[in-house]
């Protein structure tokens, strides 16, 4: 099955704001982030039930380099990443729109 992904405005920013970091900490190091998050993406996108549910429908993938997870949802043929969140943040803050 071929699904569209849709990345929310927040998740894009959250990726960029990680990959800013990361790049200014030590310049190569963003693109690493960068790569990770892709591999993160593309799994989902091979098999997006793989993931345990958090609430409800929404799901998580652990990037496996960097202390991020992929916070996303299946509906039908359409992936939507609502957030790159970063492990330390609260919880809680992974549904606050």
């Amino acid at each position: 099955m071929s699904f569209q992904v849709i990345i929310d405005k927040i998740a894009l920013q959250e990726a960029q704001d990680a990959y800013d970091f990361y790049e200014f900490k030590h310049p190569g190091l963003g693109d690493k982030f960068k790569e990770e998050l892709e591999k993160g993406i593309e799994s989902i996108i091979e098999n997006p039930e793989h993931n345990r549910k958090i609430k409800n429908e929404i799901r998580q993938s652990l990037l496996h380099k960097f202390p991020y997870v992929i916070v996303y949802e299946k509906m039908n043929n359409v992936i939507v990443i609502y957030s790159i969140f970063h492990t330390s943040r609260n919880p809680k803050q992974k549904f606050e729109k």
